[in-house]
């Protein structure tokens, strides 16, 4: 079975008249110089995960760069993995109330080593590949306070590597599927945002995903 990494961050901004959030991946930010910082926290019925991340919008949102790092614990087989993801995309906005954000993105895994139940002993690296669009709506927005409903949809290709140890011969695994992330946003004063978050997967027996992220709006200076 293929050696999925946990999605614990797949990846996370001052006036309210003023800001152009990137609600489509569920994060709040400046119109100016828009830059916001993310922390992640997941959890599935084989483990858990954790990851910090930041993207960072050019030219009124035409273009979109991120990069997320994370960490993930796994008990079977028990093992710990450390990875990081670039994603880069684009921004519009669809009758004022609509935004969605097409994307790709690559990412790296790298784990400890695992012993299967036949006592085989391995060493797996995993490269992601993935395409897919984000989308989300900011509602009711109040002065404090606002609802952000927002999902995200990719289809991601993963090649693992798995290095065999002792006696142990290599093997390379290879799996496509569709991942889908719900998130209800809590948005605070335009710049803060917390977000409980559901994921599913078409992966062979992939569990559902809950999580809980976190955004932060800064501001860079252009």
């Amino acid at each position: 079975m293929m050696l999925r990494r946990l999605f614990a961050v797949i990846a996370l901004a001052a006036l309210p008249t003023v800001a152009a959030a990137q609600t489509c991946l569920g994060n709040p930010s400046f119109a100016s110089g828009p830059l916001n910082v993310t922390v992640g926290a997941a959890a599935d019925g084989n483990g858990y995960g954790l990851g910090l991340g930041s993207t960072v919008g050019w030219w009124g949102g035409k273009l979109i760069t991120g990069a997320s790092v994370g960490w993930d614990s796994y008990r079977s087989p028990e093992r710990t993995s450390q990875g990081g993801s670039i994603t880069i995309g684009t921004q519009r906005l669809t009758e004022d109330i609509l935004e969605f954000c097409p994307f790709a993105t690559a990412g790296i895994d790298r784990g400890t080593e695992f012993t299967r139940l036949n006592g085989d002993v391995f060493k797996p690296s995993v490269d992601e590949y993935g395409v897919g669009v984000g989308f989300g709506a900011q509602l009711a927005p109040e002065r404090y306070i606002s609802i952000v409903p927002y999902g995200i949809i990719r289809l991601t290709t993963y090649t693992a590597f798995l290095q065999g140890l002792g006696t142990t011969e290599d093997i390379t695994e290879r799996d496509t599927g569709g991942v889908f992330t719900f998130g209800l946003g809590f948005r605070f004063d335009e710049w803060l945002q917390l977000s409980p978050t559901v994921t599913v997967s078409s992966f062979e027996g992939a569990d559902l995903v809950i999580g809980l992220r976190g955004a932060m709006a800064l501001q860079i200076k252009r």
